[in-house]
């Protein structure tokens, strides 16, 4: 369906606007949109006038989203609105790309990415003879299709080049003739940039790295292995000789970047049985390109906003709203006890007949907490994210309910959700790394950087925003959302700021240990 002569609403004319007179006088602009106001209608419409302009026609405009069904999403969207089918290109990972034999056996036309998958998995790796270990090799159709896709992006202009943030991050400096980035559901772009600046060796990489080590020659093996053990910094020549035992270019790569990263002020080094990770800081968002950037996001929270340097006059939020929340129910469960809380939610679900939900933890253990008070319920199909898939749990009919764990806090659109519970107000955990970032961001206490107000405070924030968020997918989206935590009351300008900005008109009520509900007055 083409939808190439959209009117645009009065809203949506005033976001135009907006972006249009802003974006040539600030590097970054921001409009926040709820669901359901049709922000990708508008963010396309700025893009058509923005290749028209004579000066960014021999430019490219990258998209950026949370995960693939958005971008594919947006690909469509795209379509509909009258763009050129030869400028709109997908870009995601390798591992997503699509093997044109396996395409041509199922009477398709080959494309590099599409939302159904592909894969030919191990069938074709057998002919990859470049690589010699099994482990590295890969489809040589595949890898030649995407290599003369990316070529074909890279020399190409005036496209519409559409990404996840993950797959922006790792592309960006191979995609320098870009005039406008645009950061689509912006407010998940820190957990995506946290893993890429993050630098992580895994139990497989570990195990490269032992091999390696292995096949040098005596005497620089037994140095090697006993400046490790003394957590010695390895000299160039010994990290040369462990590189070049290293086939797999990617973990070649991880490998020397990390012993060649020195611990330092912005970076926390952690170390576990099975892992080696270095988190490393920032006070904003550092790119390889510098185009103008547009974020568009439903909700925008200040650690974010912060983060890519918005000034306040350069923010559009829109307060219309597109659902009625007013239909909906907050509900605040103060208990010590996770299991008593989950008893009293489900009894309250129960009773008003609600059929299908998410149970979300911030730990492990109150899943498998989860899994045993559920028992009692044996009317409601219980799914578990660490063993059940998201589609199996969809397609399921009856009563259900899915366990999840901070995963499926964002970027997950399931239909019909009528009830959401959270274990606890998601605070960041206050370990010794989030001691160390705090440092960081206040310079030892040296600057004026407030860690509660611009760091905890926003991040927690949008997590319930996100995790209760869950809910409604629709305007016509209703239920009830639940935090159970016996903080609450002490933190209940948290719910309100929260739910007054994105959730306006919701009722919220808090429930006693005998299940006894009334207004809770934040």
């Amino acid at each position: 369906m083409l939808l190439k002569n959209i009117i645009l609403r009065d809203y949506q004319k005033n976001q135009l606007d907006f972006i249009q007179n802003r974006i040539d006088i600030a590097d970054t602009v921001a409009v926040e949109s709820p669901t359901g106001s049709g922000k990708t209608i508008v963010l396309l419409e700025f893009i058509k006038k923005w290749l028209s302009k004579k000066e960014n026609a021999l430019s490219n405009v990258i998209i950026t989203t949370g995960f693939n069904n958005l971008v594919f999403l947006l690909e469509q969207r795209a379509r509909e609105l009258g763009f050129d089918v030869n400028n709109i290109k997908v870009l995601i990972g390798t591992k997503a790309c699509n093997c044109p034999v396996k395409m041509k056996k199922a009477g398709l036309t080959p494309k590099v990415f599409t939302e159904k998958s592909y894969i030919c998995g191990e069938e074709h790796k057998a002919l990859d003879i470049i690589n010699t270990s099994w482990n590295s090799k890969t489809c040589p159709f595949t890898k030649q299709f995407y290599s003369n896709y990316f070529q074909e992006i890279t020399n190409n202009t005036g496209q519409i080049i559409i990404m996840n943030h993950s797959s922006f991050l790792v592309y960006q400096k191979f995609l320098a003739n870009c005039s406008l980035l645009v950061i689509d559901e912006a407010h998940t772009f820190t957990n995506f940039y946290d893993n890429y600046v993050k630098l992580e060796l895994d139990k497989n990489d570990l195990s490269e790295l032992d091999k390696a080590i292995n096949n040098i020659k005596e005497p620089m093996r037994t140095i090697i292995k006993m400046n490790l053990s003394r957590n010695v910094e390895l000299p160039s020549m010994q990290l040369d000789e462990i590189a070049n035992n290293i086939e797999n270019k990617t973990i070649k790569r991880k490998i020397v970047e990390f012993f060649e990263t020195k611990p330092a002020f912005n970076n926390y080094i952690e170390k576990t049985e099975n892992s080696f990770t270095i988190d490393k800081f920032y006070r904003s968002f550092d790119f390889d390109i510098n185009p103008k950037i547009l974020l568009t996001s439903a909700t925008l929270d200040d650690f974010t906003l912060k983060m890519f340097n918005v000034r306040n006059a350069n923010l559009y939020r829109e307060y219309k709203t597109f659902c009625d929340y007013s239909k909906s129910e907050f509900l605040a469960i103060p208990n010590e006890s996770y299991e008593k809380s989950l008893k009293l939610f489900m009894d309250y679900i129960k009773s008003k007949n609600l059929d299908s939900g998410l149970i979300l933890s911030t730990t492990y253990t109150d899943m498998y907490k989860s899994v045993d008070v559920l028992k009692n319920y044996p009317e409601y199909r219980v799914f578990n994210i660490i063993k059940d898939s998201i589609k199996s749990f969809e397609e399921y009919q009856g009563k259900k309910i899915l366990i999840g764990s901070r995963g499926l806090f964002q970027g997950i659109d399931i239909p019909n959700i009528k009830f959401v519970a959270l274990n606890k107000i998601p605070f960041p955990n206050w370990n010794e790394k989030a001691k160390a970032q705090q440092a960081y961001l206040t310079n030892n206490g040296k600057n004026s950087f407030d860690p509660w107000k611009g760091f905890t405070l926003p991040k927690t924030e949008n997590d319930i925003i996100q995790s209760t968020g869950r809910l409604w997918r629709s305007t016509d989206s209703f239920g009830v959302v639940s935090i159970f935590d016996s903080r609450i009351e002490k933190f209940k300008y948290i719910i309100k700021h929260t739910m007054d900005r994105y959730r306006h008109g919701i009722n919220i009520n808090i429930m006693d240990e005998d299940g006894n509900i009334s207004k809770f007055n934040v």
